[in-house]
């Protein structure tokens, strides 16, 4: 099934914007949007701590926000010197929902970004859809880990209601 036809030259065109204006490596943010070019998910660091920000149609949803999970002991959100961004990638999937007859559809676009940072990395797989983000964290290393805290939160701008 081909997407719709839309939605081709808006992710085309999303990738370049995203990669065009500094290289992937050794960036300190990156910004990837949603399918419609509406929500919009930049990772940046702060201070040295791994943070992102949400905006819709160019108005802060969620203010800049902690991103880290401690892992043996060490917050790998903490101590981040750079980012590197992965490919920009899309996906649209059909499917239906406890057999309703009626398809829904899902699509997004997606992005890892590895955090370099003293000792282990962080690598962070953001996906933005065109009614809101996700993300979720990729454990480094292959032995057995102790996860023991998470310091990822969401600021509110000022004024929310």
């Amino acid at each position: 099934m081909h997407p719709h036809p839309n939605i081709i030259p808006l992710c085309r065109i999303t990738i370049l914007l995203i990669t065009a204006g500094a290289p992937l490596m050794g960036q300190t943010s990156h910004t990837l949007t949603s399918p419609d070019g509406k929500v919009a998910a930049t990772i940046s660091i702060n201070d040295g701590r791994l943070v992102y920000q949400v905006s819709l149609a160019g108005k802060t949803m969620v203010a800049p926000s902690p991103l880290g999970v401690t892992v043996d002991g060490v917050d790998l959100g903490g101590g981040v010197m750079s980012i590197e961004a992965g490919r920009v990638s899309s996906h649209r999937e059909t499917y239906t929902l406890n057999g309703d007859e009626s398809e829904l559809v899902s699509g997004d676009n997606r992005v890892r970004i590895t955090a370099t940072r003293e000792g282990e990395p962080l690598v962070v797989e953001f996906r933005a859809f065109d009614r809101g983000i996700g993300f979720r964290y990729v454990i480094p290393g292959e032995a057995s880990r102790t996860i023991s805290g998470e310091s990822s939160s969401w600021e509110l701008p000022a004024g929310a209601k």
